[in-house]
């Protein structure tokens, strides 16, 4: 773009030139630019057709480039700088959020490793529970307990 394409010969030499799967949205834009469809309505119909939201921003930007004038490669270039910034903050948060994963994989697992132990030294004590009255009680609250914070920790960790 910055030897004096213009913004839609620059999408379709890049469409020539770019590998799967990104060549099908590029394509598919320029066949509608072909239509006639404006250039930012193409990129925005593609982008929610492939739920890519860079797609989405992309046809942002053109939009305002092409109502309010300005250079389009240097809007260009720093949407693709924003792009590449925000994927890098997604990778550093997805590396941080490790530590979350781990302990919630640790707190999930010691009450039942705790619970297995408990069972396979002294199989007597929870026996003695499992017939008391109260003592079912606990052991199914316990259990439901764990199951609910099992949940919730793994809602905790996918949602990171």
């Amino acid at each position: 773009m910055s030897i004096g394409s213009a913004v839609p010969a620059a999408f379709q030499a890049a469409s020539a030139n770019t590998e799967q799967p990104l060549r099908n949205c590029l394509t598919a834009i320029t066949q509608m630019q072909r239509a006639g469809k404006d250039l930012d309505a193409a990129v925005l119909t593609v982008g929610q057709q492939y739920r890519v939201n860079e797609l989405v921003l992309l046809s942002s930007v053109l939009r305002l480039a092409l109502r309010y004038g300005g250079r389009a490669d240097i809007v260009m270039e720093r949407t693709a700088a924003f792009m590449r910034d925000r994927q890098q903050a997604q990778r550093e948060l997805f590396a941080l959020s490790a530590e979350t994963r781990l302990s919630a994989w640790i707190i999930g697992l010691l009450p039942v490793v705790v619970g297995g132990v408990i069972i396979m030294f002294n199989a007597a004590y929870i026996m003695s529970m499992w017939r008391d009255p109260f003592g079912k009680t606990l052991i199914l609250t316990a259990f439901g307990m764990e199951v609910l914070g099992a949940v919730m920790l793994a809602r905790l960790a996918k949602s990171v």
